[in-house]
C-alpha cells in the first residue's frame, strides 16, 4: 500500500480528476443514506389502497418530495460504465491502435484488451475511473435496495433463517465486488500490476458468488415478471461464467503459442464477461420496476399523512 501511494503522489495530475470524482460520489452516497428513504410502499398506487381521502391531498404531497424512478435511475447507472467501457476501446483502437495491441508476442491482434483499454492511455484512463466513480453511489444504494426487496418475502424471511443469512451474504459480495472493481479501476496495470491482477481476480470470484446467491434468492419467487427476471439472471450467468472460461483458456494459449489473433479474441471474451456483468445488475429493474427513491422530509410527510388519515 504504501508503494501504491508514493506512485499516486508522484503523479497527482494523472489522477486529480478521477479521485475527485470519486470521493464526490462517495460523499453523496453518505448524504443520500441519511436524506433518502427507500419507500417500497409510498406510491400512489399504495395512497389510493390506504384511503380515498388522501387522493385529494396527494398534490400537497407530492410538491414536498423529490422523486426517481428505479428504472430511470437503474438504467442510467449501467450505461456509465457500459459507455464509458466503449468509448475507451473505441478511442483505444482508433488513437492508439499499435501500443494497446502489443503483447510479449509481437504478434497481429486487433482488439484490445480491457487492461490496456482502460488503464494504458490517456483518455481512456480518465474516461473509465470518471464513468467508474459516477456509478459508485447508485450501485451502493442499488445493493442496500436488492437486500430490502429480498427481506420482503416474508414467507421466507420470517421462517427460513438460512434465507436470512443467505441475504446479507449477498450483500456482502455485492459490496466486496464493487470495492474490487473500484481497485482495479484506480489501480491500472502499470501502476502495480500484482494488485490489480488480484483486484480483478476478486472481482471475478465476488460477482460470480453474487449471481449465485442472487439466483438462489430469486429462486423462490414465483409471480410471472419475477420468474422471468429469474430466466434472465440465468443467461446472464451463463454467459457469465462461459466468458470467464474463455478468456483465461486462451489467455493461457497466448502465453504459451504466441499465436496471431489469439490475443484478440481473448479480449472479446473479456468484453463479453463486462457486458454480461452489467446485464445481470440491470435485472433490478425486473425486480422493483414500480418503486422509485424518494427525497423527502418524513416528518412533514409523516404529519401531512396523519392529518388526512385523522380527517
Amino acid at each position: 500500500m504504501t508503494l501504491l501511494w508514493t506512485r499516486f503522489l508522484s503523479r497527482p495530475g494523472e489522477i486529480n480528476l478521477s479521485l475527485a470524482v470519486l470521493l464526490t460520489s462517495l460523499n453523496l452516497t453518505l448524504f443520500l443514506s441519511t436524506s433518502i428513504n427507500l419507500l417500497f410502499t409510498f406510491t400512489p398506487g399504495y395512497l389510493r389502497r390506504v384511503s380515498p381521502r388522501l387522493m385529494g391531498k396527494r398534490s400537497r404531497i407530492d410538491t414536498r418530495m423529490i422523486r426517481f424512478s428505479l428504472r430511470t435511475l437503474a438504467l442510467v447507472t449501467s450505461s456509465c460504465p457500459l459507455v464509458g467501457f466503449v468509448l475507451c476501446v473505441v478511442i483505444s483502437i482508433w488513437k492508439d491502435f499499435s501500443g494497446v495491441n502489443h503483447t510479449h508476442c509481437n504478434v497481429y491482434n486487433f482488439l484490445p484488451s480491457i487492461s490496456a483499454s482502460i488503464g494504458n492511455f490517456t483518455p481512456q484512463r480518465y474516461i473509465w475511473r470518471i464513468a467508474v466513480a459516477l456509478h459508485v453511489t447508485p450501485r451502493i444504494l442499488f445493493a442496500l435496495l436488492w437486500y430490502t426487496w429480498h427481506s420482503q418475502d416474508l414467507h421466507n424471511w420470517s421462517s427460513n433463517p438460512s434465507y436470512r443469512t443467505l441475504c446479507r451474504v449477498n450483500l456482502g459480495f455485492c459490496l466486496t465486488e464493487l470495492s474490487c472493481l473500484v481497485g482495479l479501476t484506480y489501480v491500472s496495470s502499470n501502476d502495480d500490476y500484482s494488485i490489480h491482477e488480484k483486484c480483478f481476480i476478486f472481482f471475478v470470484v465476488f460477482a460470480v458468488l453474487h449471481m449465485i446467491t442472487t439466483c438462489c434468492l430469486c429462486h423462490k419467487r414465483k409471480a410471472p415478471m419475477h420468474r422471468f427476471s429469474y430466466r434472465y439472471k440465468l443467461y446472464m450467468f451463463a454467459t457469465f461464467i462461459a466468458s470467464i472460461i474463455s478468456f483465461s483458456y486462451l489467455f493461457d494459449r497466448h502465453n504459451r503459442y504466441c499465436e496471431p489473433y489469439v490475443y484478440s479474441i481473448f479480449a472479446f471474451f473479456e468484453y463479453l464477461c463486462v457486458f454480461s456483468n452489467i446485464a445481470f445488475h440491470t435485472t433490478l429493474i425486473f425486480d422493483v420496476r414500480d418503486h422509485a427513491v424518494m427525497i423527502i422530509n418524513p416528518a412533514q410527510i409523516g404529519d401531512e399523512l396523519n392529518g388526512c388519515l385523522s380527517s
